[in-house]
């Protein structure tokens, strides 16, 4: 009965405010009070934050001897992203950018698949550190690194690994 009532009193406003003159025409529902319900008060859905990467490297260990390529095995902490933005960056022997930094692209970005989670990087003989960077979609640095130092020495070298 009161949506009727409110239809009829919209209809009549509406018909009122078509057989006026100019910008300025104001119409009073007179006795008219809305009545609203719980369900008409929806509150817009809340969105659950979307965790930040993390990128950390398994192996080789700190102060691993190894030779190269290092083959860097990652655990990677972005599985709600699209594998188009799980890119990692490597520094050998410099710091990684800056969250927010755009980093440059060249041959030490990897894009890793769903299940990718090894990146290979080329380095010379001698001691070297490594830094790890997750960098987004845009190319942009993140705040998840991980660095390591390692000691490469030739394959044939006593010291190799295996």
């Amino acid at each position: 009965m009161r949506f009727c009532r409110l239809i009829a009193l919209v209809a009549l406003a509406l018909l009122a405010a078509s057989c006026t003159r100019g910008d300025s025409a104001e119409i009073v529902l007179v006795g008219f009070e809305p009545q609203l319900d719980a369900a008409m008060h929806l509150e817009p859905p809340v969105a659950e934050p979307i965790p930040e990467p993390g990128v950390t490297v398994l192996s080789p260990a700190e102060g691993t001897v190894v030779v190269s390529p290092v083959t860097l095995t990652l655990e990677v902490q972005a599985d709600e992203l699209d594998p188009i933005e799980r890119q990692v960056h490597t520094f050998v022997d410099e710091p990684c950018a800056a969250p927010g930094d755009s980093v440059p692209i060249n041959t030490s970005r990897t894009r890793l698949g769903p299940d990718e989670n090894t990146v290979e990087v080329e380095v010379d003989t001698g001691f070297h550190s490594i830094c790890v960077l997750f960098i987004d979609a845009t190319g942009r640095a993140s705040a998840a690194t991980d660095t390591i130092s390692v000691a490469v020495v030739p394959p044939d070298s006593p010291a190799a690994p295996g």
